[in-house]
């Protein structure tokens, strides 16, 4: 059961940073002229 529960955490984890990562780069391509 621990081992179940710690890889749902790595898994949110994971999906949460592929999110922002996909939000920074979706931000960076819409606003060009910033960087």
């Amino acid at each position: 059961m621990k081992e179940r529960f710690i890889v749902s955490i790595f898994s949110i984890f994971g999906l949460i940073v592929t999110a922002v990562t996909f939000g920074y780069l979706f931000y960076v391509l819409m606003n060009p002229e910033e960087f």
